[in-house]
């Protein structure tokens, strides 16, 4: 029901709408420095504002800068960093990413880049690189991608990525928009921060569950799910065939905090949110594009984690319970208050276990099963 909502809402953003550059192709464009950019005569261009014409070409050859076009969209060009190039536009009613990266930021429109054989009718905030071939990953909103006279079925919504060869060979479908947590790009972390760092936290909670609560013969059933988790006995519409045998008990915790932690029927987001983990998305992108609530999402998993421990078993109480209160994540603000190093049953809301604590965590889980020692399930 959401997932259909999100992809009539990313068509409804799509309607074509009056022309942003239309007439005002004679307007210069306004490119605003901070470092250093070069045009294509070889002209430089330092700190502040500097007016360009339709037809010149700029590459920012250190820090960053800001391309207004004519309406309202605007390009953030910078310079290369890792193995993408500098970012280098050429100016004209639509604009064409010749290298390297650009933010393409749209409000109350679109704005169209070409970049390689790939035009990109952007409406929110995307990032297009260019490389061999073009990728488009949003951050808001939705964009229509189209190659050579051909246009992807499905629009690119928020959290998804797609990718186009030189050749104009379009995806079937987009995928989960990809980062890095361990070195993540600044604009990732601007859009993505809360995603990338929560991230981090429900797999640290995945493996503490894993080691904790192996099931009998490691096989993960729906009765042993409904022993774990006694929410899921009541919730409408769960059914012994969402339960994956092959999926770890951690995965599957995870993967039911957040079906169990936002808007919705349970059984409908159990499914969307594991298969968008099965078509690659980190569990923190999943979580925000569930709209899962932070302190719903560690409830449940810091309630489980607890009544394991208090049980002195391989398995929770069978009668615990867990509350929970609600916190929007957030996919653009990232945390500021960690939580106290032992896992509470209610955590406070808007919290993250901080890199160094999380790692505390997991090895005071480690040395405690290491001292209970197996127990019968």
């Amino acid at each position: 029901m959401r997932r259909a909502g999100a992809v009539a809402a990313a068509v409804a953003l799509l309607v074509p709408l009056a022309s942003c550059s239309s007439g005002d192709d004679d307007r210069a464009y306004v490119l605003t420095v901070q470092g250093r950019a070069q045009l294509a005569g070889g002209d430089v261009l330092e700190n502040g504002e500097h007016q360009l014409d339709p037809g010149e070409e700029v590459t920012v050859t250190d820090g960053s800068a800001v391309l207004d076009l004519p309406g309202s969209p605007s390009l953030e060009l910078r310079a290369g960093r890792g193995s993408h190039a500098d970012s280098q536009v050429r100016l004209a009613a639509t604009p064409t990413l010749v290298a390297g990266d650009a933010l393409v930021l749209s409000q109350g429109g679109e704005a169209r880049l070409r970049a390689g054989s790939a035009m990109a009718t952007i409406s929110g905030v995307g990032r297009v690189v260019r490389s061999t071939g073009a990728t488009l990953a949003m951050y808001r909103g939705a964009a229509r991608l189209d190659a050579l006279g051909r246009t992807l079925a499905s629009p690119v919504i928020a959290f998804r990525q797609a990718a186009v060869t030189d050749t104009g060979a379009l995806p079937r479908r987009p995928v989960p928009l990809t980062y890095d947590r361990e070195r993540p790009d600044p604009w990732d972390v601007r859009y993505l921060g809360d995603a990338i760092d929560l991230g981090d936290q429900l797999e640290r909670r995945s493996r503490a569950l894993d080691r904790r609560l192996s099931p009998p013969a490691g096989v993960v059933t729906p009765s042993y799910v409904r022993r774990v988790l006694p929410p899921l006995r009541t919730a409408p519409g769960f059914d012994d065939g969402l339960v994956a045998g092959d999926r770890s008990i951690g995965e599957t915790m995870v993967g039911a905090s957040i079906a169990l932690g936002g808007p919705g029927p349970v059984a409908e987001r159990w499914r969307d949110a594991f298969s968008f983990r099965s078509e690659g998305a980190d569990w923190g992108l999943v979580a925000v594009d569930q709209e899962a609530q932070r302190s719903a999402v560690f409830g449940v998993l810091d309630g489980v984690l607890d009544d394991a421990f208090a049980s002195g078993t391989s398995s929770p109480r069978s009668g615990s319970t867990t509350t929970t209160t609600t916190t929007p994540i957030s996919p653009s603000t990232p945390p500021t208050t960690p939580p106290p190093t032992t896992p509470p049953s209610t955590p406070p809301p808007t919290t993250i276990v901080p890199e160094p604590l999380g790692e505390l965590v997991d090895d005071v889980l480690g040395t405690v099963g290491g001292l209970l020692g197996p127990t019968p399930d």
